[in-house]
C-alpha cells in the first residue's frame, strides 16, 4: 500500500513538472531519479556527441575507482596496517631479540611475520576477537627461549589491547 502511495506521488510530481514546462514553452525533459539511469543517459549523450572521455571523467569525479586503482589502494592499505601491527608487536622486544642466537632470530622473525599476517587477516574479515589475537601473540612469544609464562601472558594482553584499540 505504501509503495502505491509513493508511486502516485511521483506520478503527480512528474505531471506537475510536465505541465509547468509546457506552460513555459520548453521541451518536456525527464530527469532521472537513480544513479543508473543518470549514467545511461550520460553514456548515450556522450556516444552521440563523440564525448566518451567527458563521460568517463564525470564518472571518475564521482569517487569510483577502477579495478586496478582500487586493488592497488587496497594493497597499500593492507601493507600500512601490517606495518602498524608489526610495530606494536616488536615494541619492547629489542633486547630479547638481540640476545638470541642468529638461527633463533630468523625463526622468531618468520613466526612474527606469520602472526602479523594472521592478525591482519582476522581484522580484515571482522572475525577478530581479543582472545584470538592474544592466543596468536602468545604462540609467537612462546618461541622465545627461557621466557617466563607470566611475561608472555602480560605482553600478549598489552599488545592485543593496543592492536584492538588502534585505529586502522
Amino acid at each position: 500500500m505504501a509503495d502505491n502511495n509513493i508511486n502516485l506521488e511521483k506520478e503527480k510530481r512528474f505531471k506537475k513538472s510536465d505541465s509547468l514546462i509546457e506552460k513555459q514553452g520548453g521541451e518536456n525533459e525527464y530527469t532521472p531519479e537513480t544513479k543508473e539511469s543518470r549514467e545511461s543517459e550520460l553514456m548515450e549523450k556522450a556516444t552521440e556527441n563523440g564525448e566518451v572521455d567527458s563521460y568517463n571523467k564525470e564518472k571518475r569525479e564521482g569517487g569510483e575507482l577502477g579495478g586496478i586503482a582500487a586493488a592497488s589502494k587496497q594493497r597499500k592499505d593492507r601493507q600500512v596496517q601490517m606495518k602498524k601491527i608489526e610495530s606494536i608487536l616488536e615494541k619492547g622486544l629489542d633486547d630479547i631479540y638481540l640476545a638470541m642466537p642468529k638461527e633463533r632470530q630468523e625463526k622468531f622473525k618468520q613466526e612474527g611475520e606469520r602472526t602479523v599476517e594472521e592478525i591482519n587477516g582476522l581484522l580484515e574479515t571482522g572475525k577478530a576477537t581479543i582472545k584470538k589475537i592474544i592466543n596468536l601473540i602468545k604462540g609467537w612469544l612462546a618461541s622465545i627461549p627461557g621466557v617466563n609464562r607470566f611475561f608472555i601472558e602480560q605482553e600478549a594482553k598489552i599488545k592485543a589491547d593496543e592492536i584492538i584499540n588502534s585505529k586502522f
